[in-house]
């Protein structure tokens, strides 16, 4: 029995050792994810995109839809009638008393619809590239929204990392002032003055560290991520690779073939001229080609007369004709023709608005690679600064003083150029968007 045992529990703990051994799903919790990966989860992941795709298997639905159209219809009817006459003086055996059935299967092959068929078709396959046109802005908006948190987040910690530094450095300061103090070379109001930036090093810190956890909830929220799921990201801030464009004129050009929203534009003008010819095709004549079996029966309430049971088949060639509704196609014309006059201007209006945008965004992307240039320059002096102040207070040369305001212009300068990283990298993402740039 104990026996038994054993092998039963050795038993389980081997199973639980090849349980462990297999690789489950690993979540965004378990690895730090890199900007791309980011990405990924969230083109993947985000609802809005999924409802943008859910409108584009809706349009290929509309698609089928409208070549449905094209092919025959098959209808069946049943009638069941009474018809009671209390006449002594009718002799038409169609409107004695009598009670009827009538049961008919029709099939009907349009033959010409006046175009609204091959409208109807054309208009479906325009939806279609609509819904298509309009999931890529949400992706490209999406792609933007990602990368900008993630940067936020990026620079959140960053400055977290610096203030941490520097806080470091300021308590270095205070043993030392302190150790000055003790030893009556320096007064207690350095050691104060340290004190004081100490404070305040530790207050910019917890704001760092405050919008570093708003930048995490927000980059979670645009990738979908579950409720109380932890993210880690992986990177740094650097000057990002060289844009798909350096002036107006080629970013315009750029701008022109791949925003999106000129595209969704051009194609509801279309839709609104495939619109028209549908209504235009209305006052066209139609023809369709209809065969028919058809069962009746009749049973009359005299007894005198026979009961009926025809089964027969038709065959008819139906021609339709309305060149006059009252003046209700004209109108509809006319408001159509308004609709494509107003898409045009919208049209008109919208590429007037990318030319200024991709305009300010190519200058702010400019000023953010000066900004960066200066930004390594003075990073480089204060650090060079801080190394001389730091050696001569501890040979005793310099003052505390000197020291102080070494380590506060080097925790500046730090600042300044991972901020000035950070615009640079804002400024191109704002730029990949203004033109339409999907990476």
């Amino acid at each position: 029995m104990i026996m038994k045992q054993k092998r039963l529990i050795l038993l389980i703990a081997a199973f639980g050792m090849v349980w462990l051994l297999i690789p489950g799903k690993s979540s965004c919790a378990e690895t730090a994810l890199s900007l791309q990966q980011c990405l990924n989860h969230g083109l993947e992941s985000n609802l809005e995109l999924q409802a943008a795709q859910m409108a584009v298997h809706e349009a290929e639905a509309g698609i089928h839809e409208a070549r449905g159209s094209f092919f025959p219809t098959l209808r069946a009817d049943y009638s069941h009638k009474l018809l009671d006459n209390q006449g002594t003086l009718e002799n038409n055996p169609d409107y004695l008393s009598q009670k009827s059935d009538l049961f008919s299967v029709t099939l009907s092959q349009p033959l010409y619809t006046g175009g609204i068929n091959t409208g109807g078709l054309e208009k479906a396959g325009l939806s279609l590239e609509n819904t298509q046109a309009k999931l890529h802005f949400a992706e490209l908006k999406l792609v933007r929204d990602i990368s900008s948190n993630f940067y936020d987040l990026l620079l959140a910690q960053a400055v977290s990392d610096k203030w941490t530094e520097s806080i470091d450095r300021l308590e270095q300061q205070q043993d030392i002032a302190q150790a000055w103090v003790d030893q009556d070379l320096a007064t207690r109001l350095r050691l104060l003055e340290i004190g004081v930036e100490l404070a305040n090093a530790h207050q910019q810190l917890a704001s760092a560290q405050a919008k570093e956890r708003t930048a995490s909830a927000e980059l979670r929220h645009l990738m979908a991520m579950e409720m109380g799921e932890q993210l880690k990201i992986r990177g740094q801030s650097q000057e990002p690779a060289p844009a798909a464009c350096n002036s107006l004129p080629d970013c315009l050009e750029v701008a022109k073939a791949n925003r999106p929203e000129l595209r969704v534009v051009e194609l509801d003008i279309a839709i609104a001229r495939q619109d028209m010819k549908v209504i235009q095709g209305r006052s066209l004549p139609q023809a369709s080609l209809d065969a028919s079996w058809v069962d009746e029966s009749r049973d009359y309430d005299d007894s005198a007369l026979d009961s009926t049971d025809r089964e027969y088949c038709t065959l008819a060639l139906n021609l339709t004709f309305k060149p006059f509704q009252g003046g209700k196609a004209i109108a509809a014309r006319q408001r159509q023709g308004f609709v494509v006059k107003r898409l045009q201007t919208l049209k008109a209006r919208q590429l007037d608005l990318i030319k200024t945008e991709v305009d300010i965004r190519l200058e702010q992307y400019k000023e953010a690679q000066t900004q960066v240039v200066s930004a390594v320059s003075g990073l480089n002096a204060a650090r060079e600064a801080y190394q001389f102040a730091d050696q001569t207070v501890r040979l005793e040369v310099s003052s505390l003083d000197d020291l102080l305001t070494a380590e506060l212009r080097l925790t500046r300068a730090e600042i300044n150029w991972i901020q000035a990283l950070n615009n640079q990298n804002q400024s191109r993402i704002e730029l990949d968007h203004a033109i339409g740039f999907f990476p």
